[in-house]
């Protein structure tokens, strides 16, 4: 059923109000907020493109009179533990007009979203988000919403000057391999809460060792950052001059790494093999490659050390946040913060 323009709280001029998609003045107020922590502020120039990596959205508007003042975005999901589904809201794009603030309105959008998205499915549900660790404002608006901290989520930009294809395409297998499966099961992610989605899996194997990512290519314009990556991606070819001559700035592309693993003997030059065959597929020198910075398994080292010295710059923390809704389906379950985290968008 459409969901459209249903009103969930209103209060003098003001009124809250959910769609299941963006209007053309929606679009236009997200395109001119700014997000961010303050000194790091960003606008999201062409978000109708990355609202494509939603997979069920909910447009929220806060109105004053005619005008918006105010948006929210809850991603319907499907999350996954042993084989059984769970539902998720991811939740993101919160923007009040800075011209309403201070009367508690942030607040009261994520408190009515939240509550009606939850009663449209069935208990459990599990709401989770990514909120950089210095956006104080942002921080104190999910605390008293009883978010807690999953998790954290870095990033490290590589960069390849020159990358070769040192493996015949035949080694590279898409889809996850049965091989990265028992290697993820030895992982924080064998046994954890994570998205049911399925995901672009490419996997390499060598002499016993084995690798693997998922993987989405990016386009952007640096002359026109969007969205945390993007600023984060403009700033590191300030630092690295260099990187400028190979490419344009209107037609930035690299290739957006999550939940790599590695194993075996030789599996860090394995991995830095399989980083190269995808910039040399996608024709890009830039791979930003996602860290769970929890994670101290075998598999992540060698991640750590496939990235070497060969990275631009680290991007700042993303904490990853989430409450359960109705009683959890299991004691102390593990999260995959970095499966559930969303920070190239």
């Amino acid at each position: 059923m459409a969901i459209d323009d249903v009103t969930l709280w209103s209060e003098g001029a003001y009124r809250l109000t959910v769609s299941d998609s963006a209007g053309a003045d929606w679009l236009q107020f997200v395109s001119h907020a700014r997000f961010g922590a303050p000194g790091a502020r960003y606008r999201r120039h062409r978000f109708a493109d990355e609202a494509t990596q939603f997979a069920a959205p909910l447009f929220c508007s806060l109105y004053h009179g005619s005008s918006i003042v105010g948006c929210y975005v809850l991603d319907r999901r499907r999350l996954l533990r042993a084989g059984a589904e769970i539902d998720g809201l991811y939740r993101g794009t919160l923007f009040v007009d800075p011209a309403h603030r201070g009367h508690g309105l942030a607040r009261i959008v994520v408190e009515r979203a939240v509550l009606w998205a939850v009663d449209q499915g069935s208990l459990p549900v599990l709401t989770y988000g990514c909120v950089e660790r210095r956006n104080a404002a942002a921080q104190r608006v999910l605390a008293t919403q009883g978010m807690q901290r999953l998790g954290s989520v870095g990033s490290a930009l590589k960069y390849s000057h020159w990358p070769r294809a040192s493996l015949p395409p035949h080694a590279f297998e898409d889809g996850r391999s049965d091989a990265i499966g028992a290697l993820l099961s030895q992982t924080q992610a064998g046994d954890s809460l994570v998205d049911a989605a399925p995901a672009q899996w490419i996997s390499a194997h060598r002499n016993g060792a084995v690798a693997g990512c998922v993987y989405h290519v990016v386009s952007l314009n640096l002359d026109q950052p969007t969205g945390g990556a993007g600023r984060f991606m403009q700033r590191a070819m300030q630092l690295f001059p260099p990187a400028r001559k190979r490419f344009a700035a209107e037609d930035f592309r690299y290739v957006a790494i999550r939940q790599p693993v590695a194993a075996g003997a030789g599996a860090a030059k394995l991995f830095q093999d399989l980083l190269d065959h995808l910039l040399v597929q996608h024709s890009t020198h830039f791979a930003n490659v996602s860290l769970d910075e929890g994670d101290g398994t075998a598999s992540a080292r060698a991640v750590r050390q496939a990235l070497g010295r060969r990275c631009v710059a680290r991007r700042r923390l993303l904490d990853v946040l989430g409450r359960w809704h109705g009683t959890a389906p299991f004691d102390a379950a593990p999260i995959d913060a970095m499966q559930l985290s969303a920070p190239d968008l």
